[in-house]
């Protein structure tokens, strides 16, 4: 059984004509506290290893956790994946192609040249975004696709933030 979804936010950004690319979208994950801290729940991952524990107990996740549950973050499922455990990839293709499906309805409402992955879920490695990337092509409009770039994104957790500062200071500084 599938955990319920978690609202995915949108940041959304048109840039200035002199600038490349003209629309960019940005996908975070929903991660209510940072990674590693016993509170992960991004996209349900955590949350379906947790309840998935009596039919899969021969998962490297709950090795990984210590035999507790509760301990399982979205690291452990991904660290369990990383050693090719079945159950650990499954849930990182379930929760790819949940957020494909979010993507592809970006897509096709805003036409975007770049989806950026981030909010620290693109730790899911390429795996997860390999289904993103299936997804959106197959739920999205094809003409929307065809120049779309989907990408992890290299600032983390912190890129959200970090995007907002960098588009305030532009402002700022091309207003004085």
């Amino acid at each position: 059984q599938d955990a319920p979804d978690k609202p995915v936010n949108a940041l959304i950004w048109k840039a200035d004509r002199q600038q490349a690319p003209q629309r960019v979208v940005g996908i975070v994950g929903d991660l209510s506290v940072g990674i590693g801290d016993g509170c992960d729940v991004s996209l349900g991952i955590a949350l379906v290893a947790q309840a998935g524990q009596k039919e899969n107990s021969r998962s490297k996740i709950y090795e990984l956790a210590g035999g507790d549950s509760k301990k399982i973050t979205l690291m452990t499922v991904v660290q369990a994946a990383e050693k090719d455990d079945a159950f650990a990839l499954k849930l990182l293709k379930d929760a790819g192609a949940r957020l494909g499906r979010k993507a592809a309805f970006l897509v096709n409402l805003f036409n975007p040249e770049i989806i950026m992955i981030g909010g620290g879920i693109e730790v899911c490695g390429a795996v997860f975004m390999d289904v993103i990337r299936d997804t959106v092509k197959q739920m999205a409009v094809p003409e929307a696709t065809e120049k779309l770039r989907i990408l992890p994104s290299v600032l983390g957790e912190s890129g959200v933030a970090l995007g907002g500062a960098a588009l305030v200071a532009q402002n700022y500084f091309v207003s004085v």
